[in-house]
This record gives structure tokens, C-alpha cells and sequence, in this order.
């Protein structure tokens, strides 16, 4: 039998073989998805670090010393003590970036912790955190 058809094994008949169609992902959809993936990771370290912060408000500095090391500067801020932590390094985009990690004082202990800069800066003092 000639036709549109071969013979596929134990004489049934099978349909000619089906080309593929790929669309390719819009360029927008995808962009999308990278940022949407880059801020869920930062998101994600980001709360990683506050959280470990967290569980020392209310605690003395020494509890946070024992845990990050000695601060590299101490000032003082509206009448209150706040000690700082922090690190100036590359990033792996070649950039140069900071971690900086503050800790405010209420009389002898922690306050509020906050931190600003780069994650990526910030991991060995989130890892410390976690421990």
C-alpha cells in the first residue's frame, strides 16, 4: 500500500511522522523570569540574615561578639551606642561592594540590628548568624 502511511510493526498502519513546532520563549517572559529568580534568591538571603540578627535583639553584646567577632568600629548615634561590623570586598561581577552590619545599643544590650550592602559580602556574617 502506497499512500501517505508506512507500516509500522504488527502490520498496523501508523500516521506520517509529526514535525515539532518549538516557539521560543519570548525574550520579555524571559527577562521576566531572571528577575523574578534573582529577587526570590535575594529575597531569600536577605531574610536569611534578618532573621539570624533577630534572635539577638535583647541580648548583650557579648552574645553577638562570641557569634561575628569584635566590631571594627563603635560610634555613637543619638546618644546611643552602635557597633558595627562590616567588610569591603569585590563582587563576581568584578564590582567593589560592602557589607556593613549594625548593632544599637539600649544601655548594655542589643536594641535593633540592621545591615546594608551586598549579600554576597554578607554571607560569612550570615553563616556566623545561623550557627
Amino acid at each position: 500500500m502506497a499512500g501517505s502511511y508506512r507500516i509500522a510493526s504488527f502490520g498496523r498502519k501508523a500516521p506520517p511522522t509529526l514535525k515539532t513546532v518549538r516557539k521560543p520563549i519570548p525574550s520579555r517572559m524571559h527577562q521576566l523570569a531572571v528577575v523574578a529568580s534573582v529577587g526570590i534568591s535575594i529575597t531569600s538571603c536577605a531574610g536569611t540574615i534578618k532573621e539570624g540578627m533577630v534572635k539577638f535583639e535583647g541580648k548583650p553584646l557579648s552574645a553577638v561578639v562570641a557569634k561575628i567577632g569584635e566590631p571594627i568600629d563603635e560610634r555613637t548615634v543619638a546618644g546611643r551606642r552602635v557597633y558595627i561590623w562590616g567588610s569591603l570586598g569585590t563582587l563576581n561581577n568584578g564590582e567593589r561592594g560592602k557589607c556593613q552590619i549594625r548593632a544599637t545599643m539600649d544601655s548594655d544590650l542589643v536594641a535593633s540590628f540592621d545591615y546594608e550592602g551586598d549579600e554576597e559580602l554578607c554571607q560569612r556574617y550570615t553563616a556566623r548568624l545561623r550557627r
